[in-house]
């Protein structure tokens, strides 16, 4: 019965977690007209192929050629190329503190997993309002 509890209680929570995910998704995939007319509702909408076609076409920047799709492309390239490198260096690190004995092993292992899980980002420009 403990068992089912505890089941019971995580499955509440994760639904509370997710309701309003979902009901963002399927809001997305409403007309506006509908939106204003019957509010958010928890079903698909007709509009799905519409709305997203017109949000991943959508361009903007400084010469109106940068599409979100362009972008979502840019940022899994730029993903993948840093997971698959920082796996690179770990497995060499790895495998170097492994079979070649030195002193600094533990402090390059130490090193290697801090530098691998501290997001390093190009400081904010901040820039006058004008």
């Amino acid at each position: 019965m403990r068992t089912f509890t505890n089941h019971f209680i995580l499955l509440v929570g994760v639904l509370v977690m997710i309701a309003p995910i979902l009901l963002m998704f399927f809001a997305s995939t409403e007309s506006s007209a509908n939106l204003r007319a019957d509010g958010m509702q928890m079903k698909f909408g007709q509009h799905i192929i519409e709305n997203y076609n017109t949000i991943l076409s959508y361009k903007s920047g400084f010469i109106d050629e940068v599409t979100p799709l362009a972008m979502l492309i840019n940022s899994l390239i730029v993903a993948v190329g840093v997971a698959l490198l920082t796996t690179i260096l770990s497995f060499l690190t790895a495998y170097s503190v492994v079979y070649f004995k030195f002193k600094l092993a533990t402090g390059v292992f130490w090193l290697v997993l801090i530098l691998s899980l501290i997001h390093i980002s190009e400081p904010t420009r901040r820039t006058p309002i004008s």
